[in-house]
Formats: structure tokens, sequence, C-alpha cells
């Protein structure tokens, strides 16, 4: 839940994230920021039974992504599920928590095109 004592805003709406260590603690704490500022946000952890929880508390704009760090084909996993992740949301007509035509028109709906 985000700090009730900062303002809420949508900053991050149309963003991708990419949070490591994102289960639990700071890490949770900032994917749960991000994801309340409109982001879409994939996070990666050790703890996949932690990640699920994640999961089930926020939305479809949390991609949890079981994993560990000091592999570094887990980490390369993890970076072109967010690439992968972000060109399918974005280029969706509604990306998932947007209101129909609230999407930036700095977007295309095409990838790859301005």
């Amino acid at each position: 839940m985000p700090d009730p004592h900062l303002p809420v805003t949508d900053r991050y709406r149309g963003k991708v994230a990419v949070v490591t260590g994102g289960a639990s603690g700071i890490g949770a704490a900032i994917v749960r920021r991000l994801h309340a500022e409109g982001a879409l946000v994939v996070a990666g952890d050790l703890n996949a039974d932690l990640l699920a929880r994640l999961a089930d508390e926020l939305d479809e704009r949390l991609v949890a992504f079981p994993m560990d760090v000091t592999d570094e084909a887990a980490v390369v996993g993890l970076v072109d599920r967010a690439v992968t992740t972000g060109v399918v949301w974005t280029s969706r007509s509604t990306p998932p928590g947007w209101a129909a035509g609230a999407r930036s028109s700095s977007r295309s709906s095409t990838p790859g095109t301005a």
C-alpha cells in the first residue's frame, strides 16, 4: 500500500518498470508505489510464493517473474519479459488499468511507430 501521506499521481502511466527483489521489504514497497502511480511492473524475486501473493494483491499490471539475480540468464529473461510485456501492453487499444481514451497521445497503437 502506498504511503497515505504522499500524493498518488499517474506519472508512470504508460511506463514499464523492472524491480528486482520485488516480493518483500523495500522492493515490494517500490512495486506497490510504481503500480499505484500507473506503471506496468515486472517484479523479479527468488521468493515465488511472496511474488504470487503480491500479484494476487495487485492487478494485471504486475507481472511476477520468479528469478535469481545471481543467474545472468535469469536477469536476461527478466528484461526480455519486461520488453515483451511492455510492447504488448502499450500496443493494446486500452491497456489494463486505463480508462478508454486515457492513453498519452505520444504513444502509438502500433509498436515501432511514432
